[in-house]
């Protein structure tokens, strides 16, 4: 992993350095599991209920998984799951069938977005 930089500071006579490495960091991955940076926080996402923020994450390539509950109704308007012009291969990664008739489908993107 490359070193950080503001850690590596010792001649910063501002205090930006100082201040940065005492405050908490927090940091959205899903490959950091032990940041080398210290106060620094590794938040792995799942988003629920903000449609907003989801195309805000996917537009920008951020989502690594999409999983999705179908519920055996019919809806005639309402939100995009995917903002509108993205376009991406996916590929399934599980899926289940419940008694109730809900299906749950998970995916990856593999392939480039547009959006």
């Amino acid at each position: 992993m490359t070193p950080c930089y503001w850690p590596e500071q010792t001649d910063d006579t501002t205090g930006v350095s100082d201040q940065l490495n005492r405050v908490t960091k927090y940091v959205v991955s899903a490959t950091i599991t032990d940041p080398q940076w210290r106060n620094s926080v590794v938040l792995a996402v799942v988003l629920t209920g903000s449609i907003t923020l989801a195309h805000l994450l996917i537009a920008e390539g951020m989502a690594d998984e999409f999983r999705m509950f179908c519920c055996p109704a019919v809806q005639g308007t309402g939100r995009r799951f995917f903002p509108e012009g993205y376009a991406a291969r996916l590929t399934r990664v599980d899926a289940r069938t419940f008694g109730n008739g809900v299906t749950y489908v998970a995916y990856r993107p593999t392939g480039s977005h547009d959006a």
